[in-house]
């Protein structure tokens, strides 16, 4: 089964305190994630990313968290103990060190050195981490399906070239006759001249044109271009992640035609190689979209 790396969820859910927005969305890249979440939830972060690499293997991975709170959300002060013991303390001794006859201030600085915070009533965010964490799954669903959705249309397209190639494949091997043929030809040419020889059987002459034919031989570079298309077909069938088996196996392809180009040196074999490796090309790019 394919999937491309490119897909897109949203959730939404509304609690006391107001709505919970989840935005998530996935590019072609190595892994990756962004986490873009309140201050207050900062710490359920590795939660979303254990959640997410249950069911993501490939690609830049952006999830954004938004809470839009109620005007009427309730608030209340909360006062850090240690911090106002410590103030009062500090306060103390300085004014007496000082001789200092004043009362000491409980003002607006207390807040500025955060020993008083303004935080919400925790009747209006009871649960709100399960709440986070249910609706990315339901945004994790969405972007599942899309993501299984390209990866429909990757597929056919990726088929469609493979069986391009085929017939590519096919052509060439058909000229390989023709190339052996020819190779003969002209290495008895050279080779009478070379030796002087006017009797085209002399043993000497056969055993250099088989030697020279051996060298520009493509039918074993053929044979595995052909296993290694199937190869890659029969990775589509299998479960992801399968995108970097696939580049390999079209770095192999790439390799297997490239010699055969060199080694046949035959016009129309020529043009074939040409054309194969423009689809290997687009093959390549498709394959990096594949989780």
């Amino acid at each position: 089964m394919v999937n491309s790396m490119t897909g897109f969820g949203r959730a939404e859910q509304t609690f006391s305190g107001g709505k919970l927005l989840v935005e998530m969305r996935t590019v072609n890249h190595r892994f990756m994630f962004i986490c873009s979440l309140p201050t207050s939830l900062r710490h359920i972060e590795q939660d979303l990313l254990k959640l997410i690499k249950s069911r993501v293997n490939r690609g830049k991975f952006d999830l954004k968290v938004e809470i839009e709170e109620n005007r009427g959300r309730l608030k209340k002060l909360q006062v850090n103990e240690t911090l106002y013991d410590d103030y009062i303390k500090t306060m103390r001794r300085f004014m007496k060190t000082e001789n200092v006859e004043q009362k000491i201030s409980l003002d607006l600085s207390l807040i500025d050195l955060g020993i008083i915070e303004v935080v919400d009533d925790e009747s209006t965010t009871n649960g709100l981490e399960e709440l986070v964490l249910n609706t990315s799954k339901d945004a994790l669903v969405q972007l599942l399906s899309m993501r299984e959705t390209e990866g429909e249309y990757l597929y056919g397209d990726v088929y469609e070239r493979l069986l391009e190639l085929e017939q590519m494949e096919l052509k060439i091997k058909g000229h390989v006759p023709e190339v052996e043929t020819m190779y003969r030809e002209r290495l008895e040419l050279k080779l009478i001249e070379s030796y002087r020889l006017l009797d085209g059987h002399d043993e000497r002459l056969h055993q250099e044109i088989a030697f020279l034919l051996d060298k520009s031989d493509i039918t074993e570079e053929l044979t595995r271009l052909h296993s290694h298309r199937l190869q890659f077909l029969q990775t589509l069938t299998e479960q992801p992640p399968m995108g970097r088996k696939l580049e390999f196996i079209l770095q192999e392809m790439n390799r297997e035609i490239n010699t055969i180009g060199s080694k046949a040196n035959h016009a129309e074999i020529s043009k074939s190689v040409v054309s194969f490796k423009a689809e290997l090309e687009k093959l390549r790019e498709q394959a990096q979209n594949i989780e």
